[in-house]
C-alpha cells in the first residue's frame, strides 16, 4: 500500500526508498492498477523514473481496461512521461487495450498533438489501425471534433482518410453527425475526402447533420457543392425526413433553401416529411413544409394528414 500511496501522491523519493527495500513493483490492486500505472495516470514523472529504474517493473502490464501505463500517458497528455516510455526498450508502444485501441488513439481523443507525431514515428504503430468497433485513430479524432489532431493525422504518411468502421462511418461521417463543423471544414479541403461517403444505412454527412440538428454543419456541407441534400437511405429517409424527426426547424429551413428538396417524395411506407412532422406535433416545421409547398392532401398508407393529426394527437 505504501508504494501505490507514494505513487499516487508523487513522492519519488519514497518510491525509490521502498523499491530499494525490495517491494514488489508489479504487485496490482482490486483495480488492476501497479505502482507505474498510478504515477504514470497522475503524471508523476519522478515516480515513472524511480519505478524504471527497477529492473523488476513490467513496463506492459494491462491494468482498467486493458491499458498499459503508456496508455494512461498519453491520455493524459504526459509527454514526459510519454518519451521516458518511449525510451525503454521493453515498451511495447503498439499494445492494444480491451477495446483493440492502442496509446495513439488515448492521445489523439484527448487532443494531445504532439504525443500523436512522437507515437507515430514508432514503427510498431499502424496509424490506419482499427479498434473493436472498426475506429481508427482518425475517425475518433475527427469525431471527437479534434481539430489540430486531426490535421496532424491527415499529415502522416499512408493515412486513409476514407477509412470505415464497422457500420460503413468514414472519419467525416463521425464529424458531420456529432456536428464538429471546424472538423468537416478540414476534411472537406482536403483532396482525399470522399463527400458521397455513405455508411451501411446508406446515409451520408448530411443525413447525419440533419438528425442531430448541427445547422452550421450542414451548411458548410451544403455550400461543398455535394449534391446529397435529398438522398434517401436504406429506409427511404432523406436528410429532411431526419430534420423533422429532430424537431430542428433551423436545420429545415437550410435544407428548403438548399433548392434541391423533393416535398413529395415518401420514404418506403410512402410517408412525407409533412406526414412525419404531423405525427410528432411539431406545428412550426408543419408551417414551414406547408409554406414551402408541400401537398396538405398527401395521403400514405398509414392516412391522411388529418387522419394522423386526430390518432396522434
Amino acid at each position: 500500500r505504501a508504494l501505490f500511496w507514494a505513487s499516487e501522491k508523487g513522492y519519488g523519493r519514497a518510491v525509490d526508498t521502498l523499491l530499494r527495500a525490495g517491494v514488489n513493483p508489479n504487485i496490482q490492486n482490486s483495480d488492476k492498477e501497479t505502482a507505474l500505472l498510478v504515477a504514470s495516470t497522475n503524471g508523476h514523472l519522478g515516480c515513472v523514473i524511480a519505478l524504471m529504474a527497477c529492473s523488476q517493473t513490467d513496463l506492459n502490464i494491462r491494468g482498467r481496461g486493458g491499458r498499459t501505463a503508456l496508455s494512461f500517458a498519453c491520455g493524459g497528455g504526459y509527454i514526459d512521461i510519454t518519451m521516458e516510455f518511449l525510451h525503454q526498450q521493453d515498451c511495447r508502444v503498439g499494445e492494444k487495450d480491451d477495446s483493440d485501441a492502442t496509446a495513439l488513439f488515448w492521445a489523439a481523443r484527448g487532443g494531445h498533438t504532439q504525443i500523436v507525431l512522437l507515437l507515430a514515428q514508432e514503427s510498431t504503430i499502424i496509424v490506419n489501425h482499427g479498434d473493436k468497433n472498426g475506429r481508427t485513430t482518425l475517425s475518433w479524432a475527427a469525431g471527437d471534433g479534434m481539430e489540430d489532431v486531426t490535421r496532424a493525422l491527415l499529415g502522416l504518411q499512408g493515412i486513409d482518410i476514407n477509412l470505415k468502421d464497422c457500420s460503413g462511418k468514414s472519419p467525416l461521417l463521425w464529424a458531420a453527425g456529432n456536428g464538429c463543423t471546424a472538423v468537416v471544414r478540414i476534411l472537406l479541403q482536403d483532396k482525399r475526402t470522399d463527400t458521397a461517403s455513405t455508411d451501411r444505412d446508406q446515409r451520408n454527412s448530411i443525413s447525419w447533420a440533419s438528425a442531430g440538428g448541427y445547422t452550421d454543419t450542414l451548411r458548410v456541407l451544403l455550400k461543398s457543392g455535394y449534391p446529397g441534400a435529398d438522398d434517401r437511405d436504406i429506409d427511404g429517409w432523406s436528410p429532411l425526413a431526419w430534420a423533422v424527426q429532430n424537431n430542428s426547424p433551423d436545420t429545415v429551413k437550410t435544407l428548403l433553401e438548399s433548392k434541391s428538396i423533393n416535398l413529395e417524395q415518401g420514404d418506403h411506407s410512402g410517408r412525407t416529411a409533412l406526414s412525419w412532422a404531423v405525427q410528432y406535433g411539431h406545428p412550426e416545421v408543419v408551417k414551414m413544409l406547408l409554406a414551402a409547398g408541400a401537398n396538405p392532401k398527401s395521403k400514405s398508407k398509414t392516412g391522411t394528414l388529418v387522419s394522423i393529426a386526430t390518432e396522434f394527437g
